[in-house]
């Protein structure tokens, strides 16, 4: 992805206090050691965009094309390589709103604007992992993918001065994972919201909505149950071969765990003869996904390493807490309980990462049929989202509200898949995308718009029993729906007994059990020094006891209700390495251990620590 930056002054009437090249240089130079190593050092700058002086600045990978082109003043800034150009030819306007004249696929944001105007409009695909961010001050107006880029450039490059966004960013990030009100790590910069498009006209922000494009239309099918299931391979084969096309390495690493997802991406990848692909599952040796992935990259003719997952930091387990902060530009990574493991961890130093991610035409919150009011509103507020006092949940669960009243559906069941195309699969991977971005490239075909495009017409319960999904792997690669899953589980359609006319020949051999594990196991020395196992092996009592002894504690604990504040206190006095047993008044353990690390990573991230280093 290209990081873009577009600077737009406020006013044409006067001139700006802080010049515009004097801060991009300074913006470049602070964010040097925080971008990537696969960026480039310097930017490219493109000065004079609109009549009161505006630029974009954009640092790319080598390789990365296509991402900027103007004609007879008119330009278009992308951040997915090669598709500026087809951007600029697809864009047009009528009734006051934005329409692509015809489809340009993939996953971006982009940026548009007319040399002899002073507007600018930005939008974002969906899932929404290059997001549209924006501020204002006092002379300019910013945007940017990267939130980060834009905190830079308000303060001139100077990272100290940056303010963190304590009051809206650290409670619903504590609660949620990630902030859902559109609230950024960095005060001032905000989040565009989902299905908008921000327009800069004149120096001042508003907004509409996002470019109208065609709808896809599903043929019918007289087995209704395979409606939809052709066009769903065909979104799939096409998203992957944009991803091949705009690739820059012939290396890919494959995130195989063996479910549905890694075998389709499998099944798409293995036919582009031109990559080199190594298949590679994080586990134990006594992980049922190593066993079946081992068979999937058997019969796909592909190389598989098992793998311990590695630290960001091998130093240990605060210091891989702290750079996973770092590593996302100053997010806290939504996962808190695998923050301490890096997100890429390349085979091959210029590589690509391919996994499923977050897929929408398979139903992530929209898989059953229990959709009353009461069931949808846990759903959506969340069964962890009540760790801070009443004041901070209930604004917490405003902002949620907020989302919900912005979503025009007759149904629940559209609330639940609408909160997973804007919520669940966008702002939930934003802080492990750019974790993984600056350092491999993306390779998702799942997040690509025309995948989108085509969950969202899907028929509901296609979608929500992963039939469509089944039926569209096997059009791609027959060969994987006769594999186990793995740990006996089961495609949703078939929990109970296969289904007619869609189940197929092969039902027995998936509901076999594979064989176990056998190779060999690659475990990174560093897990087993005690900086960082014993963290991962006392995770309450430890993580505990930190947080009390950290002086930013005191921020922290008049945020927290009650009940969390007794249960931090509590967990300090267990004896090492006790489970919660004894406690069966506490929440279920993983819910401990997820609050603990979400406040663990919250003291780290006011610290701020995380931004003097380097990599």
């Amino acid at each position: 992805m290209a990081l873009t930056l577009a600077v737009v002054p406020r006013s044409s009437e006067a001139s700006p206090a802080r010049p515009l090249d004097a801060m991009l240089g300074a913006v470049a130079d602070a964010a040097r050691p925080l971008l990537g190593p696969r960026y480039r050092s310097e930017p490219t700058v493109r000065p004079d965009l609109s009549l009161n002086g505006g630029a974009v600045a954009q640092w790319a990978a080598d390789g990365e094309t296509d991402v900027f082109y103007t004609l007879k003043g008119r330009w278009a800034a992308s951040t997915s390589p090669r598709t500026a150009t087809p951007l600029w030819r697809a864009m047009a306007s009528a009734s006051g709103q934005l329409r692509y004249s015809e489809p340009v696929w993939g996953t971006y944001m982009a940026v548009m604007g007319d040399k002899s105007t002073e507007r600018l409009f930005a939008w974002n695909t969906v899932p929404t992992v290059e997001a549209v961010h924006y501020a204002q001050d006092a002379d300019y107006t910013y945007v940017s993918n990267r939130p980060l880029l834009i905190a830079l450039a308000m303060n001139d490059g100077d990272l100290g001065r940056v303010e963190l966004d304590v009051e809206q960013y650290l409670p619903e990030y504590l609660n949620f994972g990630f902030s859902i009100g559109g609230a950024t790590p960095y005060k001032g910069v905000s989040t565009l919201k989902p299905r908008s498009t921000l327009a800069v006209v004149d120096g001042e922000i508003g907004f509409g909505p996002a470019p109208i494009a065609d709808r896809i239309e599903l043929a019918e099918k007289e087995n209704e149950r395979h409606t939809g299931a052709a066009e769903l391979a065909e979104a799939f084969q096409a998203a992957t071969r944009r991803c091949v096309d705009r690739r820059y390495s012939d290396q890919v690493q494959l995130r195989l765990s063996g479910g549905l997802d890694s075998r389709i991406i499998l099944g798409l990848l293995k036919g582009h003869s031109a990559l080199e692909i190594t298949a590679v599952t994080q586990g134990g040796k006594d992980s049922p996904d190593a066993a079946v992935a081992t068979i999937l990259a058997e019969r796909a003719g592909v190389p598989h390493r098992v793998v311990y997952p590695e630290l960001t930091d091998d130093d240990g387990f605060i210091e891989s807490m702290r750079r996973s902060i770092f590593e996302s530009q100053g997010f806290m990574p939504s996962e808190a309980l695998t923050a301490p493991y890096a997100a890429a961890a390349p085979v091959n130093g210029r590589e690509m990462l391919a996994a499923g991610q977050w897929p929408l035409f398979k139903g992530v919150l929209d898989k059953s049929g229990k959709n009353t009011l009461d069931e949808v509103r846990a759903k959506l507020f969340g069964v962890d989202a009540r760790m801070l006092n009443s004041e901070l949940n209930q604004k917490t669960r405003n902002a949620v509200a907020g989302w919900m009243s912005s979503v025009h559906g007759l149904s629940n069941l559209e609330y639940l898949y609408a909160y997973a195309r804007d919520i669940r699969s966008s702002r939930y991977l934003q802080p492990h995308n750019i974790q993984v971005d600056r350092v491999s490239q993306l390779m998702y075909p799942f997040l690509d718009s025309q995948v989108a495009a085509v969950a969202d017409v899907l028929p509901a319960i296609n979608r929500m029993r992963n039939i469509a999904a089944f039926l569209a792997v096997e059009k791609i690669w027959p060969e994987a729906v006769r594999v186990p899953t793995p740990a006996n589980g089961r495609f949703r359609f078939e929990i109970t007994q296969p289904m007619e006319g869609v189940s197929g020949p092969y039902y027995a051999e998936r509901m076999a059990v594979a064989p176990p594990f056998e190779g060999p196991l690659i475990r990174p020395e560093s897990v087993d020094r005690p900086a960082f196992r014993d963290y991962v092996g006392d995770p309450f009592r430890s993580v505990a006891r930190y947080l009390v002894d950290s002086p930013r504690y005191e921020i922290l604990r008049p945020m927290l209700g009650d009940a969390m504040q007794d249960i931090v206190q509590r967990l300090t006095e267990m004896p090492v390495n006790e489970a919660l047993a004894p406690y069966p008044d506490l929440p279920p353990a993983r819910i401990v251990r997820l609050r603990l690390w979400r406040l663990l990573l919250a003291d780290l991230w006011l610290e701020r620590s995380w931004m003097s280093l380097s990599d």
